[in-house]
């Protein structure tokens, strides 16, 4: 029995083995099918952007040379129609010069020949008329000379666009040139970044699972620490909206004698016990406020000066001690007045009972009635002004007089 109880554990431990090894291996297939299908997405995706790329690349250098070839077009277009357009305009301000020119030649040989004929009568007029012919003629030479010079400057404009255009064509092809050299050089720098792409998604995917993890716990610690932060926060907006201008002035002023006393004996305590810990530990913090560890926690105070780890939250005490003593004298004078508004409804009820004649007030006590001598009227004399006493805070808690704690 003891045997085959035996046999049906190790059958029943070799089921579970197998059921589990199944499991393994179907979560095994499911993560490679995951993985498969992320990479075949990832190629496709590589292939259609490299392929957009290249569509790209082409459409840019077709681009280019059709802009090219329309500007070297352009260009001959213009070239040819400024060529027409000077020869034109030569041909015309020649014609219209030889024109002049013939014109005028016509009119100085009439002239001269009306001259010639007059000569012998009037010598003096023709004299004059000569002189006159000799300026026109001056005149019309140097409007000669000017037309020349403008036909020259129209000609090295032509050979400066001619160079222009020449020029313009060996930049073209030399820009080509370096296109081309840079498409080799980008098809190249695809390929080693494809496998520098490679190197680096193994790399992150090991730095995301670790990160995820980091992350998980870093983000439960900024949650917690968020709350409390924020809980500070609205606190301290709270309490500062009821500050008095003294408080506002001397925010961690202290209250009495006797916190001043506590704090320099609190202080006189820390001091020995830092000297204790300084000699035990070989000094991670210096007494004088000098050097300290670089990997210790420390505080400093206004002054520059720095702050026991005990005495971390002396502000807040004082602040906390004082705002709590606040509110026993709230508590107190609260108590007097309504002590103090009892009485006065009192004496006011007493009087409306004393003016007003009814079976309830005849049969109550009347202040109005005087009988042997006394005034039926009893009331506690009204208290006012006096001393409020003050009492430390940590007294109040420590006795049981007040359950009051600080609150986060």
């Amino acid at each position: 029995m003891a045997l085959r109880s035996h046999l049906q554990n190790v059958e029943r431990l070799l089921g579970l083995q197998d059921s589990r090894l199944l499991a393994l291996e179907n979560s095994f297939n499911r993560e490679l099918g995951l993985m498969r299908a992320d990479f075949v997405s990832e190629r496709t995706a590589m292939n259609t952007q490299h392929t957009r790329e290249r569509r790209q690349l082409q459409d840019i250098i077709a681009a280019v040379d059709a802009e090219e070839k329309e500007r070297e077009v352009e260009g001959k277009q213009e070239h040819e129609q400024m060529r027409e357009e000077i020869r034109n305009k030569n041909l015309e301000d020649i014609n219209v010069l030889r024109i002049t020119l013939e014109g005028t030649i016509e009119e100085l040989e009439r002239h001269f020949e009306q001259a010639h004929m007059q000569y012998l009568q009037n010598t003096d007029q023709q004299t004059q008329d000569f002189k006159k012919l000799t300026r026109k003629d001056q005149d019309l030479s140097r409007e000669i000379d000017h037309k020349i010079r403008k036909i020259e400057r129209l000609q090295a404009a032509r050979n400066h666009w001619l160079t222009k255009i020449s020029q313009n064509a060996r930049e073209c092809e030399e820009r080509n040139k370096a296109l081309a050299e840079e498409k080799n050089q980008i098809a190249g720098h695809f390929h080693e970044l494809k496998m520098r792409m490679k190197r680096f998604r193994k790399d992150q995917a090991e730095r995301l699972a670790l990160l995820t993890k980091n992350a998980r716990q870093c983000k439960a610690a900024l949650a917690a620490k968020q709350n409390l932060a924020e809980s500070i926060l609205k606190q301290a907006e709270l309490g500062r909206k009821i500050e008095t201008e003294q408080e506002k002035v001397l925010p961690f002023a202290d209250v009495s004698e006797a916190s001043r006393e506590d704090q320099a004996l609190v202080a006189q305590e820390a001091a020995e016990l830092q000297k204790a810990m300084a000699v035990q530990k070989g000094g991670i913090a210096d007494t004088d406020g000098g050097e300290i560890s670089p990997f210790h926690a420390t505080a400093v105070d206004s002054e520059g000066k720095v702050v026991e780890e005990f005495n971390y939250l002396d502000n807040f005490y004082k602040k906390y001690n004082n705002v709590l003593l606040s509110k026993l004298a709230v508590k107190r004078e609260k108590d007097r007045l309504e002590r103090e508004n009892k009485d006065l409804q009192s004496i006011l009820k007493q009087y409306l009972d004393g003016i007003s004649v009814n079976p309830e007030v005849m049969d109550g006590n009347n202040p109005l009635l005087v009988v042997n001598g006394r005034v039926r009227l009893n009331r506690p004399p009204v208290r006012r002004g006096g001393h409020i006493n003050q009492v430390s805070a940590n007294q109040m808690v420590n006795t049981g007089r007040v359950n009051s704690g600080p609150s986060l």
